[in-house]
C-alpha cells in the first residue's frame, strides 16, 4: 500500500493514481514500473495491507505495549489502516494466480479498512487490556526519523478487484480476524 503515500479518509481503490510523494510511494511506484515491463507476462502488482498474523509480523510487535497496559492510539488515531489476515493474503495471492483475468494493481486488504483509533480499540477488547494512552506525533519522529510517516499517515484502501472477480474474504472484520489470531 505504500504507492498510494500518505492519504485521507477519503476510500481508493486499484484505480486511483495521485501518488505519493515520500520516499515509500516513489520507490514503490518504481518497482511497478519495472515490473511492467515483462514480456508475455501477466504483471499483477500485489499492494498490501498490514499482514495480521500470529507467526510474528506487525501485529507481534503491537502487543507486547497493550499487554504492559500501555496501548493507545498513534498520533489522533485518524489514519486508515489497511489489513488483512494472513490467511485471506495466501487464498487472495493463489486466487489471483488462479484467475488469469485479473491483472495489474490489486488491492490486498480486507473490504472493511479501520482508522487507527478502530483497530487500537478492536486489538485492547481482544486483549482484555486498556488502551488510553497516545504516541504524539512529535516522539515518533524523535525516535523514527521519516519512518514515522508509515505509521503516522495511512490509506483507506479497498480491494475493488478482488471483490469484482468474487473473492471471498474468511475475515473481513477486524475483530475476527484479531479474534482468530489471538484466542487460542
Amino acid at each position: 500500500m505504500g504507492i498510494y503515500g500518505p492519504q485521507g479518509a477519503e476510500s481508493i481503490d486499484e484505480t486511483f493514481s495521485s501518488f505519493g510523494n515520500d520516499f515509500g510511494s516513489k520507490l514503490c511506484q518504481q518497482w511497478e514500473e519495472i515490473a511492467t515491463t515483462a514480456k508475455h507476462a501477466n504483471v499483477t502488482l500485489l499492494r498490501t495491507g498490514i499482514v495480521l498474523s500470529n507467526q510474528g509480523g506487525a501485529l507481534e510487535k503491537m502487543i507486547p505495549p497493550f499487554w504492559a497496559g500501555f496501548g493507545g492510539k498513534i498520533s489522533n488515531g485518524k489514519q486508515y489502516m489497511p489489513w488483512i489476515h494472513v490467511k485471506d493474503w495466501a487464498s487472495a495471492v493463489k486466487f489471483v494466480l488462479e484467475n488469469k483475468n485479473i491483472s495489474g494493481p490489486i488491492n490486498l486488504s480486507a473490504p472493511t479498512p479501520v482508522s487507527n483509533k478502530e483497530f487500537t480499540h478492536a486489538l485492547a477488547t481482544v486483549l482484555h487490556r486498556p488502551a488510553i494512552l497516545r504516541v504524539p506525533r512529535f516522539v515518533l519522529r524523535m525516535t523514527l526519523g521519516e519512518r514515522a510517516d508509515l505509521i503516522i499517515f495511512g490509506q483507506n484502501a479497498v480491494p475493488t478487484k478482488l471483490l469484482d472477480n468474487k473473492f471471498e474474504f474468511k475475515y473481513p472484520v477486524l475483530a475476527d480476524a484479531l479474534e482468530d489470531l489471538l484466542l487460542l
